[in-house]
């Protein structure tokens, strides 16, 4: 995440560089998932021209429960709902099944919620999304380069 060259980030908040997590289920190490929170309120505090006049709006994009710990889904979920901003997370990839039906026992579906992939959704989980209000985001490009992740 960059911030805009009119909004310093203050040197304590700024990003760690994304080898801290990987995708194949290693958490933060020191379990510090909380180390973007300031960066995060610093952008979300941006007065509204230096957001492009409302042209561009913050989002969190979040690792969700195929590659984050449930205390962590559940620290960056009430933060982005906190902060009022929408959430986006990796689920129903390839390999992690099962991600919807984790947020729904941990009580964290919602209509703020955007799900990228859902190719490997059960039936159960597209219900959970609908039920929710949540939203799909495909991308068929990268689906169909990824070995088992589109069905025949």
């Amino acid at each position: 995440m960059r911030c805009p060259a009119s909004l310093p980030v203050p040197r304590d908040t700024q990003a760690e560089p994304p080898s801290t997590q990987s995708h194949h289920g290693d958490h933060h190490p020191r379990g510090d998932y909380s180390r973007h929170e300031g960066q995060t309120r610093h952008l979300h505090a941006a007065p509204a021209p230096h957001r492009l006049d409302g042209r561009i709006a913050l989002g969190l994009a979040l690792c969700g429960p195929s590659m984050a710990t449930p205390a962590e889904n559940e620290y960056e979920f009430g933060l982005a709902r906190e902060l009022g901003l929408p959430i986006s997370l990796y689920a129903g990839m390839a390999g992690l099944p099962g991600a919807v039906d984790q947020l729904g026992r941990q009580g964290l579906l919602g209509p703020d919620v955007n799900y990228v992939h859902a190719t490997e959704f059960a039936e159960q989980e597209w219900t959970q999304v609908t039920e929710s209000g949540g939203t799909v985001s495909a991308t068929p490009t990268v689906d169909m380069t990824r070995a088992g992740s589109a069905r025949g």
